[in-house]
């Protein structure tokens, strides 16, 4: 009830009860259950780290093509005076926007669930004193996240980058 110590109040009941009996709040009878969800927590992380390494080959792939379509264009910048490491730089940004944009679309999604979830209780967990799911809006968890899907995305994009600033070294005749 409200206005009640809850300490003292288990502190109480235990001394009421006496030794042989363990007095314990509903979150403490349910312990497994929260160990379980913290293990849950980073092993969704690891699937998830995974799946993004997975998913940057798709971002390989289309900063591949840019610099396949972009030869041209590319020949005509180091014509104009770009250097090599200009033109890294400009593939090592798209690629890095494209991850941003990722990053910012996944963020949102995550506040939305998370309101959703918190409000009208969308995953439920049978069985336990929690009715709904229960999760947590860490502000510590995104720039975790987000120093991964960077890292990754950087590292992405250094291929495609490299091959861009070797394009129009030598002057073809096209």
């Amino acid at each position: 009830a409200p206005g009640f110590d809850i300490s003292d109040t288990y502190e109480q009941i235990q001394s009421v009860m006496g030794p042989t009996f363990k007095v314990k709040d509903r979150y403490q009878q349910e312990n497994s259950i929260l160990k379980l969800m913290q293990v849950e927590k980073w092993v969704g992380f690891a699937i998830v780290s995974l799946m993004m390494i997975l998913i940057s080959f798709n971002l390989v792939g289309a900063l591949w093509m840019i610099v396949l379509e972009k030869k041209r264009d590319i020949t005509i910048l180091r014509s104009l005076g770009m250097t090599a490491k200009d033109i890294r730089t400009v593939f090592l940004r798209v690629g890095l926007l494209l991850c941003g944009i990722g990053l910012l679309l996944g963020f949102l999604l995550a506040t939305v669930l998370y309101v959703i979830q918190k409000t009208t209780g969308l995953i439920s967990l049978p069985g336990t004193f929690m009715e709904a799911y229960p999760i947590s809006f860490r502000w510590m968890d995104f720039p975790v996240v987000a120093i991964t899907v960077l890292g990754i995305g950087l590292l992405a994009s250094i291929l495609p980058a490299l091959r861009a600033g070797k394009i129009g070294a030598v002057v073809s005749e096209e």
